[in-house]
């Protein structure tokens, strides 16, 4: 009686441990997010959008984020500019550009913006790169959403540069 006691309590000890590192669903979803943002010529990595001291109370801050980077190696370089969605609505979009903080007027770059997913809370534009914050709360057509609105983006700020 003792001895099975024993092996019952050693076999689920093993297989607690091994169900502790299997990952959950929710981690397995972000890995195929990320999974077909690379496929589809994406980087993926950790970033930390730096909120502006005066632009702290009106978006949402978060110090490590999952950003999906879009690069450009046949293009000239683009301007540093960051872009970030209003906490208060979630339509508005607040510009950082060379120190200067202000909400997005253009329209065409709002749309763009718009078209995002919702939870994109900041865009970082800089160098060959274009990389979206994003939360990873949709679906894997959000993906494909990113990275075209991630092109049309830079086109728009390559036209305007």
């Amino acid at each position: 009686m003792m001895t099975t006691l024993i092996i019952v309590i050693v076999i689920v000890a093993t297989l607690g441990s091994i169900f502790w590192v299997l990952p959950s669903p929710h981690e397995r979803k972000r890995m195929r997010f990320r999974q077909a943002a690379i496929s589809q010529g994406m980087s993926v990595q950790f970033v930390k959008p730096d909120i502006p001291p005066a632009l702290t109370n009106k978006v949402a801050s978060q110090a490590y984020c999952i950003g999906y980077r879009l690069t450009f190696h046949d293009s000239n370089p683009l301007t540093s500019i960051r872009f970030y969605r209003s906490e208060a609505e979630a339509t508005d979009w607040w510009q950082d550009s060379r120190g200067s903080q202000q909400t997005v007027a253009e329209e065409h770059l709002m749309a763009t913006l718009n078209a995002l997913p919702d939870d994109v809370r900041a865009v970082m534009v800089g160098g060959p790169c274009v990389t979206a914050v994003w939360q990873e709360r949709g679906e894997e057509a959000d993906i494909e959403q990113i990275k075209r609105q991630l092109v049309s983006l830079t086109d728009q700020l390559m036209v305007v540069g």
